[in-house]
Order: C-alpha cells, then sequence, then structure tokens
C-alpha cells in the first residue's frame, strides 16, 4: 500500500548575518537532517510503529507520506505511485485516501462546528453534494469510532465533550473518507490513561476492517507493542532497527532500542521504588551529524567502527534489520 524508499528531508536553517556570511565564504548552506535516508513499506491491514524521543524525525515523517512536505530525495510510493509527482486527479485521490489523525484533540478541532459538521466537512471539501448520501456515510464513521448513541453525539460542540470523546471525533472525521492510509501522530498521548485502550482498539479494529496502511508513531514503546504489527526504532532521522513487533519488544539488538524499553516504567510492587535506566547523554547536532555511527557518543558497547563508518541496515534474520556495527560483529 505504501512504500518508503532512501526517503530525505533537510531543511535550511535560519541563520544570522554573520553566520550566513560565514557560510557563504565556506559555500556550505547550513541544513538540519530531519530523516535522513530512510526505507520501509506497509501493507494493507497492518500497522506500523514508529518510535523515538523527540526530535528524531517521527512527525517530519508522517508529512513526509501525507504529500505535506516535498522530500529532498529518495521516494514515497503510494499504490505504486510517486506522491511528490501527483497532480490534478491524482493528487485530489491520494488527498482523500490518505488522511491523519492529530495528537490534540483539544487543538485540532473547530470550536463553532458540531460533531456532525465537523465529520461533514471533508465531504463537503470533496463535494460529494447529496446530503442523503453524507448523512449515511457520517453516521457509518460515527458509529465504527463508537460515538453511540449517534443522535446523542451529533448536535455537540467540542466544548461539550470530554478528552476521549473528541478524539473519537477526530477518528470518525478521519475515516469518513474511507482512506487507505492512515497515519495517527501520538494519538493517545493528550488523554488519560483509563481511556486510551479503547481508542487503540479502535483504531486496530479499523485499520483490521478497512483494510488500511496504519502508521502510528509514539515514544511508547509498550503501547507500540500492544496494537503494532512491526515496529521501526529512530534515531537522528534514521530507522536503526525495524521488525515484527515480538522481535523489538523481545529481542531487541540496537543499544538505542534496548534503552528505549528499559525505559519503560514496569507496573509491579516490588519494582516500583526502582529507578527508571536513562539514556545517557543528548541527541547529536543535526546540523553536524558525528561520523560514523550517530549513537556512538551514548553508547556505552562503542567500538573502533563505530567511529569510522556508518552502519547500514542488514537483515539478521527473517524480517528484522538492524544497523549496528557490534551486531554486524
Amino acid at each position: 500500500m505504501i512504500e518508503v524508499k532512501d526517503l530525505q528531508k533537510s531543511f535550511a536553517v535560519k541563520e544570522t548575518f554573520f553566520s550566513a556570511f560565514t557560510s557563504l565564504l565556506k559555500k556550505k548552506e547550513k541544513r538540519i537532517r530531519a530523516v535522513n535516508g530512510i526505507s520501509f513499506s506497509i501493507h494493507a491491514g497492518e500497522i506500523m510503529g514508529v518510535a523515538g524521543e523527540s526530535g528524531c524525525g517521527k512527525t517530519t515523517t508522517a508529512m513526509l507520506l501525507l504529500g505535506l512536505y516535498r522530500p529532498s530525495g529518495g521516494k514515497v510510493l503510494f499504490e505504486g505511485m510517486d506522491i511528490s509527482s501527483l497532480k490534478g486527479t491524482e493528487l485530489r485521490y491520494f488527498r482523500r485516501k490518505a488522511q491523519l489523525i492529530f495528537q490534540d484533540p483539544y487543538e485540532s478541532l473547530n470550536p463553532r462546528f458540531t460533531v456532525y459538521r465537523t465529520i461533514e466537512e471533508p465531504l463537503i471539501v470533496n463535494r460529494l453534494r447529496r446530503k442523503s448520501e453524507r448523512r449515511e456515510k457520517i453516521m457509518k464513521a460515527m458509529e465504527k469510532a463508537k460515538l453511540m448513541p449517534l443522535e446523542a453525539f451529533c448536535d455537540k460542540y467540542p466544548h461539550e465533550l470530554s478528552g476521549g470523546e473528541r478524539q473519537r471525533v477526530c477518528i470518525a472525521r478521519a475515516i469518513v473518507l474511507e482512506p487507505v492510509l492512515l497515519i495517527a501522530d501520538e494519538a493517545t498521548s493528550m488523554l488519560d490513561v483509563s481511556i486510551r485502550a479503547g481508542i487503540l482498539e479502535i483504531i486496530k479494529e479499523l485499520t483490521e476492517e478497512m483494510k488500511m496502511a496504519t502508521l502510528y508513531i509514539s515514544h511508547d514503546m509498550s503501547l507500540l507493542g500492544s496494537i503494532c504489527d512491526k515496529i521501526g526504532i529512530m534515531y537522528a532521522g534514521e530507522i536503526v532497527e525495524i521488525g515484527r513487533s515480538e522481535d523489538i519488544i523481545q529481542s531487541p539488538l540496537h543499544p538505542y532500542t534496548r534503552a528505549l524499553i528499559e525505559a519503560v516504567p514496569v507496573p509491579e510492587f516490588r519494582r516500583a521504588k526502582l529507578k527508571l535506566k536513562a539514556i545517557a547523554g543528548e541527541p547529536p547536532d543535526l546540523v553536524n551529524l558525528p561520523r560514523g555511527c550517530s549513537f556512538r557518543l551514548r553508547c556505552e558497547r562503542a567500538i573502533k567502527a563505530c567511529r569510522t563508518s556508518r552502519p547500514k541496515l542488514f537483515e539478521v534474520k527473517q524480517g528484522h534489520f538492524v544497523a549496528c556495527h557490534q551486531v554486524g560483529d
């Protein structure tokens, strides 16, 4: 359904007059390499999770998949079509079939729109003129998002809804056009823990029922392990490990993946007083990435090869890839 090949995205750095003059003398423009050559694919009915620290390139990847950013290099193929070259009818088709669930349900809804009008908006934008047909699609989307009873929610405004109900409205709005690509960017991070499970279950059910390719972005490894078919770990704009959820959670190979999993709180009484393991150091400067492995300055097991060459993804076992010199040796 969606295939990413060596995808890259960089942004020009806003500079002062002095720093811009210095860059001009060096004949080198400063650029942030937000996404630095990643590749993966998502099939119909599959959920892929992407995990990593803030600033690793997760959201930029989502924007590239939706066609909201133009890639600096590489391709995003949607049903075999390069989305960066789509125009006219093909672009409108892609816009209908690729949808996003935003992180913050409090800011992503128009306070002047009722629930019904909010879900109707994508249909109006895409020129579905018959009101009876629009109503049928809206009611169907609300039912799938579990906004029940339907009559109780149609005329409500966002301020009358709880956080979980608002996010269900966002889900209904996203699926009303029957997309085949769904991207959820931290879709439960703004919600209470008690209602996250319900939202995740809805996303999982919809992915299977509607045969969508779903990308779920989060920094919570325990959450991704519970709903995703496979997980990609991003660090400094690169995917350093990718594989089936079971392999990533139970048998992590990259030091960064292990560190992320060790940082997950364990809800056991006997371990309640144990301190969580923090990842030492800070993420690298994306303008001046270090030579070799970008994680080596924070890795306790770095070897000589980590300082001289950038590791590439290689298959350890079927479907499980890692970019690490230690594993390769």
